[in-house]
């Protein structure tokens, strides 16, 4: 595999996926652009402990929140911290993955807690 580095091209560059050998010696190469190869991370709401810990975060409040990779929903979830904000808008959740990368993301509280609510596991 070739990767690409020119001024224009994604950080990430591109990659051979194949060549087409034609007459006179010449080879001319496909490429494609590679795509990010750090995984996203949401929030694990199969979790029922999880939900009610986020239905029930006060403003300012600090709770343990379990995440997971968006693409492998069944792996192991990644302890982080979610910090509901002093105005109780957001919910920003921040956590470091299993490869030792630091990551957050943010979520509307309201919105945040109905989901949560409508996914939250029965028992």
């Amino acid at each position: 595999m070739t990767t690409i580095m020119r001024p224009g091209v994604p950080a990430e560059g591109f990659e051979t996926v194949g060549q087409i050998h034609a007459s006179n010696n010449l080879v001319f190469l496909r490429y494609r652009m590679i795509t990010s190869v750090s995984l996203a991370y949401v929030i694990d709401f199969r979790d029922s402990s999880n939900c009610s810990r986020i239905e029930s975060a006060q403003s300012g409040e600090e709770i343990q929140v379990l995440v997971c990779p968006e693409e492998e929903p069944l792996a192991d979830p990644v302890c982080g911290k979610g910090t509901r904000s002093q105005d109780g808008a957001l919910f920003v959740v921040e956590f470091t993955t299993a490869a030792g990368k630091q990551q957050s993301f943010e979520w509307e509280y309201p919105l945040l807690k109905l989901v949560s609510q409508l996914l939250q596991p029965r028992l």
